[in-house]
């Protein structure tokens, strides 16, 4: 999708066969929440209109919390 950012895409399917034909049994599959910038959402947003470097002289700070459901955490133990 973006590489080099995103190499490979797995599912928890995917990722759990992968895991057991190597010995492991996944014990928890999460979506962690992040915490994004809001320079950085206003930088991608800026980008769609072609405003990017306008965002860099503002002096916006903080952020929220995301989770768009694109990290996954696996807990996984070797039988």
């Amino acid at each position: 999708m973006t590489p080099p950012q995103h190499l490979w895409f797995f599912s928890p399917a995917t990722l759990g066969a992968l895991l057991a034909r190597h010995g492991f049994r996944v014990e928890v599959v999460t979506h962690p929440w992040k915490h994004v910038p809001l320079k950085l959402i206003a930088f991608q947003a800026a980008r769609y209109v072609g405003q990017s470097a306008l965002v860099n002289k503002l002096p916006i700070r903080g952020g929220i919390p995301v989770n768009l459901f694109d990290a996954m955490r696996v807990v996984a133990v070797r039988r």
